[in-house]
């Protein structure tokens, strides 16, 4: 299975981060720090929002999901160690919990990076497990 990943400047220091399946036409947006940029490469590319995966509750991670829900309706994803703190998810997930027949590659940690349960080098092992 091949995908895109695209990377998209947001805020003054961050970035959100696309990956599209072109045979299932599936799109995973990881984090959402401000809607403008991400909408704007969302219709540059043509592609359905299907997921967002949110990684931690900081403002800088969250701010823009409301204004993209306005567009799309994708399935919003999230830790479940961190529920409580972030918006509402339609999946919370924990380390090795199985998706849809795939094993979503989160990892809790012992407490040192309590608010992070995602690492950046998982993002294809957790987009390829998704279906649309």
């Amino acid at each position: 299975m091949s995908f895109e990943l695209l990377t998209i400047p947001c805020l003054s220091d961050n970035y959100a981060f696309l990956a599209h399946d072109p045979d299932t036409k599936a799109t995973l947006l990881v984090d959402a720090p401000e809607p403008d940029p991400i909408l704007l490469k969302l219709r540059e590319k043509n592609w359905d929002l299907t997921h967002i995966l949110i990684t931690h509750h900081h403002w800088d991670h969250v701010d823009g999901l409301s204004k993209l829900l306005e567009y799309y309706s994708p399935q919003v994803i999230g830790s479940s160690s961190d529920v409580n703190r972030l918006p509402p998810l339609h999946l919370s997930v924990a380390e090795n919990d199985k998706i849809k027949g795939g094993v979503f590659l989160a990892f809790e940690d012992d407490g040192s990076m309590q608010d992070w349960f995602f690492g950046a080098l998982t993002v294809s092992a957790v987009y390829i497990q998704l279906d649309r």
